[in-house]
């Protein structure tokens, strides 16, 4: 039998595991068994259960969890995605060693930027002109 955290798993085998008795998710991925955990949870079972049986990472990084509770993740894996070998043993990455997949780093930002300057300029190009000249 593979040591706790060893064993690999396609994506199929962790669907049937979403329910309050037998909960299932994978988080970075890493398979993780809740089940022993729902009660715990700050924000009730509900809350897992539901995004229980598939990939939850984005769920899981949207809510903006500690590292603790990363930590307290990490116990309940049971092991890792095929193709995801090089997986085994590891943790649930700390907040530190999230890389994100938003693809536009600060382009929001530059956008966001740029949309305001050129408001500017067309208002006071156009409607901020005083009577007096200045």
């Amino acid at each position: 039998m593979p040591a706790i955290g060893e064993k690999v798993y396609k994506l199929e085998e962790i669907s049937p595991h979403k329910t309050d008795k037998d909960c299932w998710l994978v988080m970075h991925n890493r398979v993780v068994d809740v089940s022993k955990f729902l009660d715990e949870h700050p924000g009730g079972p509900e809350v897992i259960v539901e995004t229980s049986g598939k990939d939850c990472t984005q769920e899981f990084e949207d809510i903006g969890h500690s590292d603790q509770a990363r930590r307290m993740a990490s116990e309940y894996i049971i092991g890792v995605l095929e193709g995801h070998e090089d997986l085994k043993g590891t943790k649930i990455p700390f907040n530190s060693e999230v890389v994100t997949d938003s693809g536009g780093g600060n382009m929001g930002m530059l956008v966001a930027a740029l949309a305001v300057a050129a408001g500017a300029y067309f208002y006071f190009t156009n409607y901020a002109k005083s009577p007096h000249g200045f």
